[in-house]
């Protein structure tokens, strides 16, 4: 995961951006606050870093292409599979040779009727009856999870999220009540002010969270 630097648009950022093919590009320029465009590029970036230490694939001959419901993938290769997600000031990617899905949200108050309408009716109890002093975190927690795992699906947002229910069993664990086949969830502990889920189809996980930043990224997209 990568940190966004402190500047407006820092000169190591502008520099980076040579790496991105033309269509990103003019993506990136469409976006009307620089924090937005700062998270869309350090995203592209790091996925693009990844990808060249891990399989070994130049910047310049890594192509990305969609499925029916928008999640990216890389052209002609399998068994790697990645997934996106951003918040505050954090950008992070998860990889696996199964599909995966990585959610990351900074902790901010939220209207109440949000866990109402989104979550499953036993979610929403469950929270109800939780300690006001556990609630802001609880409610981040099952979001983590839920997001994570229809990014893991590969489905985006045609699967509502109060279709299935996430059960918190303990220790950074979770399990869905669902029809899909068994997904294994983890919870990464950040720091106080965000939660970090990843979801995948296979019960194997780093167990710290590997912290990079541009230095890193430019090594590795110049190689």
């Amino acid at each position: 995961m990568l940190r966004l630097p402190n500047e407006k648009l820092s000169t190591n950022l502008k520099e980076l951006l040579e790496f991105l093919p033309i269509n990103q590009k003019n993506k990136l320029y469409g976006f009307h606050f620089i924090k937005d465009a700062k998270l869309f590029l350090c995203g592209q970036l790091l996925v693009r870093a990844i990808i060249s230490k891990y399989l070994n694939i130049n910047n310049t001959d890594q192509h990305f292409v969609l499925n029916e419901y928008g999640k990216p993938y890389i052209y002609g290769v399998e068994n790697f599979h990645y997934n996106l997600s951003h918040s505050g000031n954090w950008v992070v990617c998860a990889i696996d040779q199964k599909p995966v899905g990585v959610d990351i949200e900074k902790i901010k108050p939220f209207a109440p009727d949000i866990a109402r309408y989104y979550f499953s009716a036993e979610e929403f109890l469950y929270m109800s009856q939780a300690p006001e002093t556990v609630k802001l975190g609880l409610f981040y927690e099952l979001w983590t999870f839920k997001e994570s795992y229809i990014k893991a699906l590969g489905c985006g947002l045609s699967k509502p999220l109060n279709s299935f229910t996430i059960k918190l069993v303990g220790d950074g664990k979770a399990r869905v009540k669902d029809a899909n086949p068994k997904v294994f969830f983890r919870q990464y502990k950040l720091n106080p002010g965000y939660k970090l889920a990843t979801c995948c189809f296979q019960n194997e996980y780093d167990e710290l969270i590997k912290i990079v930043d541009l230095n890193w990224i430019e090594a590795r997209l110049n190689e």
